[in-house]
């Protein structure tokens, strides 16, 4: 079971809670029915919230990190929910993505759109029309269909959640 984790940059809130306290119970529930539950949770140790909490606070954002998970688990631990078998941090991570990363533009199915002058790396794109190409079922591939939501619709949450959809050089908005 994959449950998504925090990104240390404040407190644990009753959001948290609900959420772990919930995954609790399903994997003591399938463990209690002698299911084999393998239990992973991320945790996002690097990102833009935690980057700009630590920038405003003057505190170093693995200090910051490592303060906040340290809280995490003992609130989890107060609430009595069984911990993850795993962690995984997005640092530890940041090598196994890259390699996927290089391995999708290897194989033509992400691209690259330079960067503006403050941004020289620029960004990497996953190619949705040419993943459709690969795929042996191009409806796995089509924009919308697990989601039911039209590209219309998508677009509009695209930019109200953060996205970039009128980027110059992307191939697809989306």
């Amino acid at each position: 079971m994959y449950v998504c984790g925090i990104t240390p940059y404040d407190a644990t809130h009753m959001g948290h809670a609900a959420s772990y306290v919930a995954f609790d119970l399903l994997n003591r529930a399938w463990r209690d029915g002698r299911q084999h539950v393998a239990y992973v949770q991320n945790v996002t140790d690097i990102d833009d919230p935690l980057l700009e909490r630590a920038t405003a606070t003057g505190v170093d954002w693995r200090d910051l990190a490592a303060s906040q998970i340290k809280l995490f688990h003992t609130d989890m631990e107060a609430l009595n929910v069984l911990s993850p078998d795993h962690y995984v941090g997005a640092v530890e991570s940041i090598p196994e993505i890259v390699a996927a990363i290089e391995q999708l533009l290897h194989r033509g199915l992400a691209y690259r759109v330079a960067g503006s002058p403050g941004e020289p790396d620029g960004d990497v794109y996953y190619d949705v029309e040419a993943a459709g190409k690969h795929s042996v079922d191009e409806e796995a591939w089509t924009l919308g269909s697990v989601s039911g939501l039209t590209e219309t619709a998508m677009l509009e949450l695209f930019a109200e959640r953060g996205g970039d959809p009128g980027r110059a050089g992307k191939r697809q908005a989306l």
